[in-house]
């Protein structure tokens, strides 16, 4: 299966969302919180929208911004992400990036 360039730079943006959101401790809190609550009130509320700013120190001059907007398919896929994988495994994953 050969993907389109745009689909390919629609995953890389989204894996890039869900890295930067799991390699901080408090937004990943955060995330999962509004995501179980959103599920919990069986869709009954309008799908969360996460924005978030990340600074490392490795990288001083350089701030990321996230600002995702999901859809139902992707809050599954991010809750998933965050659920299955630790810190420290995203950290291995930034060479992705």
């Amino acid at each position: 299966m050969e993907i389109t360039p745009k689909r390919a730079a629609y995953l890389k943006a989204e894996f890039e969302c869900f890295v930067r959101i799991g390699l901080d401790e408090q937004a990943r809190r955060q995330t999962i919180a509004e995501i179980e609550e959103y599920f919990a009130a069986g869709g009954s509320r309008p799908l969360p929208h996460f924005r978030y700013e990340f600074s490392y120190p490795e990288e001083s001059e350089i701030t990321y911004i996230v600002d995702f907007e999901p859809d139902l398919r992707q809050l599954a896929r991010l809750w998933e992400f965050l659920n299955k994988w630790s810190i420290e495994e995203v950290r291995e994953m930034t060479s992705l990036l």
